[in-house]
């Protein structure tokens, strides 16, 4: 696989983004405990979808690029999966509120594929994290 300068660039700044976020809490005001943002890529297509591991990984990106910009959400244990150009959201935050962020943020800044199959798939848990 081959990785322009730009996704080189995007990946070095959500790097930096997740191990800065990884002293701070979920939440406002950076309470909880420390938590760490993953990405998971993987090949395997999904209904309807074509399993471009390049545009999954573009795709991926993008959502995890969505989460690290968002103060509130950058910080949470939540993981990005990408498949087939579906994009599953997965972790634990502590409110309602931070799990509506999360998919409101990936679906607003993945609305310039239009490759993205509809909808996230949003199986994060709300509560302490364990």
């Amino acid at each position: 696989m081959v990785i322009t300068n730009r996704q080189h660039s995007l990946l070095m700044v959500m790097s930096c983004l997740i191990v800065g976020g990884m002293a701070a809490g979920c939440g406002p005001g950076g309470s909880g405990s420390s938590s760490t943002t993953s990405t998971t890529n993987t090949t395997a297509p999904t209904a309807g979808g074509t399993g471009n591991n390049s545009q999954d990984s573009t795709i991926n990106a993008t959502a995890q690029a969505a989460i690290a910009a968002d103060p509130a959400l950058k910080s949470c244990h939540i993981q990005v999966n990408t498949a087939g150009a579906q994009v599953t959201l997965s972790g634990n935050v502590a409110t309602v509120d931070l799990k509506n962020d999360a998919e409101k943020d990936v679906m607003s800044s993945l609305s310039k594929y239009s490759s993205v199959n509809p909808g996230v798939i949003d199986t994060i848990t709300v509560g302490p994290s364990k």
